[in-house]
């Protein structure tokens, strides 16, 4: 709002500016002192991370603004799980999340010195996904500045002076965790609760319930205490929050279910393994986990013990291996040194070497689902090593997932011997060898690129 880069420049301007609301290309257009600076929200990076109903996940690319011209990175959302949804967007336009279209206009008016006098900045945003053309849900924010006075500023403190330096750009992640916060976030939940005990004990379902469970999952994303969580679902359960404690309790364990912290998917874990969750809801557990944002090593021990049960479903699997990558991606990159992410990818290992040998349909499709969860994994130990290793011996179909396993740790020595085995063999079909040729390539070495010529030389057989 009060940030201007085009004060020194002649005529129009595109800029790049930096503030709580991301890394924002942003056009200036100049009358005598006058300035006037727009932006699309949506071409801003560094939002993802703050509260969003639907899961996506972000990730960086290299990318060039067609109207500014300007190269930057963008943070895309492509898959919307929790409605099924996929959406295909430009990521030259849309950097974040698009099923908001937010802009900013901002009119500043500078003294002779270069001083803001008055600044007026006007927010819209429009539910995009349910809109057309000009109509659709529409909110506005207007925000006005004007300057009374002007005395010395504080002396400037340079960055290595600093006691905590941090950037302007705003961390969703950052969690006020005192106790006193700590005890207002149970309070407020048991409020919630209450509230929604009456809002549903007529058996049917206000229009402030939706608003409620929102503001329940917020509240327990806060919490940082596994005991508070589990206080909380012993309340409910026993009926001392709400007299019909049946409702109330299935819609704590689908807010639970989508909160995706370490807390809340120790406590699901918890009550999946002691049989208190029912199919539906757990399916919504495992996609919401897969994305969950800063999971920590309790979280994984939890898993582990969930599918280390004699029956696991594929998709729980495939959960579990998603929850070690974010936690290999966000939280510690030495991931591979952390004994409850070697229990875990060690627990799947475990479910496809007993599986990749097997006959029966049942099996193969659980190996192919524990193989393909390996492949998510950022590090492997050694005897996850040896188990996608023996995986390549079984059928051309657990073969073609096996050369996927260990696409994330793709130098791994044993493996990519076996891969170039089966890319020299010309009896294996072509498409298990261009398999193996892939995995070859994901970490190739000098000695590697004479060997992988000296194949493609002695083909027989070219492709087209």
């Amino acid at each position: 709002m009060l940030q201007n880069k085009a004060v020194n420049t002649i005529g129009d301007a595109a800029v790049m500016e930096i503030d709580v609301s991301g890394r924002c290309p942003t056009t200036y257009s100049s009358s005598g002192t006058s300035y006037t600076k727009t932006r699309e929200l949506g071409s801003c990076t560094h939002r993802d991370g703050g509260f969003w109903v639907l899961q996506g996940t972000p990730y960086h690319v290299a990318s060039v603004s067609p109207s500014l011209l300007l190269n930057y990175r963008v943070s895309a959302y492509v898959h919307f799980l929790n409605m099924g949804w996929t959406c295909a967007i430009s990521l030259q336009e849309k950097n974040s999340i698009p099923l908001v279209s937010s802009s900013q206009t901002c009119e500043q008016t500078l003294d002779g010195a270069g001083i803001i006098k008055s600044v007026q900045c006007t927010e819209t945003h429009k539910l995009a996904a349910i809109s057309t053309g000009e109509g659709g849900p529409e909110t506005g924010v207007m925000t006005k500045m004007t300057l009374k006075g002007a005395t010395a500023g504080i002396p400037t403190v340079r960055a290595s002076q600093a006691t905590n330096p941090s950037s302007i750009l705003y961390d969703h992640s950052k969690k006020d965790v005192s106790g006193a916060m700590t005890r207002l976030a149970q309070e407020s939940t048991d409020i919630i609760l209450t509230d929604i005990c009456m809002q549903t004990k007529s058996g049917t379902v206000t229009a402030v319930v939706p608003s409620l469970i929102q503001t329940l999952r917020r509240t327990i994303r806060s919490m940082k205490s596994l005991e508070q969580l589990t206080a909380i679902y012993s309340r409910i359960s026993g009926g001392k929050l709400c007299s019909n404690s049946v409702p109330l309790e299935k819609i704590f364990k689908d807010t639970l279910a989508k909160a995706g912290t370490t807390e809340s998917i120790a406590l699901m874990a918890q009550l999946i393994s002691q049989g208190k969750v029912d199919k539906t809801t757990q399916k919504v557990f495992t996609v919401y986990t897969s994305f969950a944002p800063k999971p920590e090593a309790p979280a994984l021990a939890a898993f582990n013990s969930l599918i280390g049960k004699s029956e696991v479903e594929p998709d729980v699997i495939l959960a579990a291996s998603g929850l070690a990558h974010r936690y290999c991606r966000e939280v510690n990159t030495d991931c591979g040194e952390n004994a409850d992410y070697a229990r875990l990818v060690e627990t799947i290992a475990r479910i496809g070497r007993e599986s990749c040998m097997a006959q029966e349909e049942s099996a193969i499709n659980l190996a192919v689902s524990a193989l393909q969860a390996l492949g998510n994994v950022e590090s492997l130990p050694i005897p996850v090593v040896e188990t996608i290793g023996e995986c390549m011996k079984s059928s051309d179909r657990i073969r073609m997932t096996a050369l996927e396993a260990f696409r994330r740790d793709p130098c791994q020595a044993q493996l990519k011997q076996q891969a170039f085995e089966i890319f020299r063999d010309t009896k294996r079909s072509s498409e298990l060898r261009i398999q193996a040729y892939l995995a070859v390539a994901r970490c190739v070495q000098d000695d590697d690129v004479q060997e992988i010529q000296r194949i493609l030389d002695s083909e027989t057989s070219n492709q087209g």
